[in-house]
């Protein structure tokens, strides 16, 4: 990055390096599709489902709601049933019975209306799966750009210590992993 004045030249062979950086991108992958990661997406998928405004479930249960309290109206104005107010109670009711004629007849549309919410275990299922194939999709997926900035979303900086025969790769928001831990530093040759 700095120029040939501050870096030494070291010529490595591309397709080893790559499958070294693409196998541990796919590590941190999956163990962020196996661990706080997974709750976290699951909840971010509950959170989508509840919040989709299309949801008919949602509306559904404002209707239930509704005619919830319709029926407690229906009571209260019943147990104050007299001659006197037969009249006022009558025209109530009959204004009550037509808000939850229209109300059932939306919940029954509601009903029928094919909704089908995000499943989170499909989601999941399908990116571990996506996973496997990762370096076959980093090789035909999508623009070189596109590529380099994925893996530079989780891939901090690498660095060559070609005098101790190794490769260190710092993956983003963890800290510097070496041969020790036998997890992200390697020897290379």
């Amino acid at each position: 990055m700095k120029g040939a004045s501050t870096c030494e030249k070291l010529f490595l062979r591309k397709e080893a390096l790559e499958a070294i950086v693409i196998d541990l991108v796919q590590k941190r992958l999956k163990a962020l599709l196996s661990g706080e990661a997974q709750a976290l997406l699951r909840q971010l998928i509950d959170d989508e489902n509840a919040a989709n405004a299309d949801h008919p479930r949602r509306e559904m249960s404002t209707v239930r709601t509704r005619l919830g309290e319709i029926d407690r109206k229906a009571d209260v104005l019943l147990e104050g049933l007299s001659p006197e107010t037969r009249g006022f109670i009558d025209t109530k009711l009959r204004d009550l019975a037509v808000e939850k004629r229209a109300l059932e007849q939306r919940m029954s549309e509601l009903e029928a209306l094919p909704y089908q919410s995000i499943d989170v275990e499909a989601i999941l299922q399908h990116g571990k799966e996506a996973l496997g194939s990762l370096p076959r999709l980093m090789e035909s997926g999508g623009s070189l750009e596109e590529r380099k900035e994925f893996v530079q979303s989780l891939v901090e900086r690498i660095v060559v210590k070609p005098e101790e025969g190794r490769l260190e790769v710092y993956m983003k928001n963890s800290r510097p992993r070496c041969s020790r831990n036998r997890e992200f530093c390697l020897s290379v040759w």
